[in-house]
């Protein structure tokens, strides 16, 4: 009887432990993925844009996910400038390269600047000038 239980004790100590192998191995697979050639570069570009431009995320989430924009971004303003024949500009990385289209957008919606302006400006020595007021 005593050697049933301890067999059962170990078969269920086994099981626990290869569950959590399997756990760890999934989540190092899915969080450290293996990158080659091309995608390798590209991660190399976004740490370093991230380092020019300040860009910290709250996780590794947030991180894959603004990668993946950079990365997409990135392909796009390349596949455009290589038909620069056809056109007097070409497009660069910015520092809204981790941004998808709609958030800069978004960012600049609702802000009103006719409301923020006023109808005369006051200078140092309290002379109102008009806005239309042209000063060389």
């Amino acid at each position: 009887m005593a050697l049933l239980i301890t067999n059962q004790g170990q078969s269920i100590c086994l099981a626990f432990f290869l569950v959590f192998i399997l756990a760890f191995c999934s989540s190092q697979a899915s969080c450290s993925r293996q990158l080659y050639g091309e995608d390798k570069i590209m991660l190399q570009r976004f740490e370093e844009w991230m380092a020019q431009n300040g860009r910290v995320y709250k996780d590794a989430q947030e991180k894959e996910l603004r990668y993946n924009i950079f990365k997409s971004n990135v392909e796009f303003i390349e596949a455009f400038n290589k038909n620069k024949d056809q056109r007097k500009y070409t497009l660069s990385i910015n520092k809204l390269a981790d941004r998808t289209n709609e958030e800069p957008r978004a960012m600049g919606n609702g802000y009103n600047v006719r409301q923020h302006l006023s109808k005369e400006a006051t200078t140092s020595n309290s002379v109102k000038v008009s806005p239309n007021t042209f000063f060389r």
